[in-house]
């Protein structure tokens, strides 16, 4: 691995916002986006690494290009080194850690810089649909976990096309070429095989009925239980597992495992883990 200054990561950075523009003709659909922008990050900044820390100084008190994360709220910093409204490239900071298993709502690639970065990707089979973005299916895992080659690109393509989940096993620095334009929301998936889809909408929703529901249980306790028996199974499974959290409507959870308990495919979502 050669180590380049920033100021070079800036100028490598600047060839490949023009070479991905100029080649981008050629990527006719999700696949080929994906691979090309493989291809592209690969031969601007395939094999080599950099300071991340000397990255953050130079960017500091800067006006820089719009943000793929406009609340900064993915990584414990995305830094968006250009944009454009086709793509962006972005440099991830992560802790040691693990992400959920997840899709993408974007394709492009990323290439890990600094640090241990481990990843296993699955792939997901529809069985039963329980409504409201939840679904049941089969969970299968394509490739073990295996840590990646520093300076080497992968290609991300479109959910549902590509689900992983990553381990951080040190402090990891990645970078990332992603199209700009809107695509679906990404997915959670739960073992065995549970499959949360990410829609804003609905998601606001179950969490907007569960507030309403905790406020009801303190001033109307006895419409608490006929208001669950009535609320749909994705609506239950959503909350179970993605919206009480240790401590939070911590009164209610009881209530929801007892309804889940009575539910076809409640036992399931009971027992379902990251």
């Amino acid at each position: 691995m050669k180590q380049i200054p920033v100021a070079e990561l800036f100028t490598r950075a600047a060839r490949l916002k023009n070479l991905a523009h100029e080649t981008m003709s050629q990527w006719h659909d999700d696949v080929a986006w994906a691979n090309g922008a493989r291809d592209c990050l690969e031969e601007c900044l395939g094999g080599v690494s950099f300071d991340p820390i000397d990255l953050l100084e130079a960017s500091m008190f800067r006006e820089g290009p719009r943000p793929t994360f406009l609340n900064l709220s993915f990584s414990q910093h995305p830094l968006t080194l250009w944009s454009s409204e086709e793509m962006s490239l972005d440099v991830y900071y992560w802790r040691p850690g693990e992400t959920t298993l997840h899709d993408h709502g974007f394709h492009g690639a990323f290439m890990p810089v600094v640090g241990e970065y481990a990843e296993v990707v699955y792939d997901f089979k529809l069985t039963t649909d329980l409504g409201r973005g939840l679904e049941l299916g089969v969970l299968s895992k394509l490739r073990d976990q295996e840590l990646l080659a520093v300076g080497k690109a992968t290609a991300i393509f479109h959910a549902p096309l590509f689900i992983h989940q990553v381990t951080h096993q040190s402090y990891c620095v990645t970078l990332c070429l992603r199209s700009r334009f809107q695509g679906r929301e990404i997915s959670d998936y739960f073992f065995p095989g549970i499959k949360v889809a990410g829609n804003s909408a609905l998601s606001i929703s179950a969490r907007e009925d569960l507030q309403r529901l905790a406020i009801l249980q303190e001033m109307r306790p006895d419409k608490v239980r006929p208001l669950i028996k009535a609320t749909p199974l994705g609506t239950l499974g959503r909350w179970w597992l993605k919206d009480l959290s240790d401590g939070q409507h911590r009164s209610l959870k009881p209530l929801i495992r007892e309804e889940l308990l009575g539910r076809p495919h409640g036992k399931t979502l009971l027992e379902a883990t990251l």
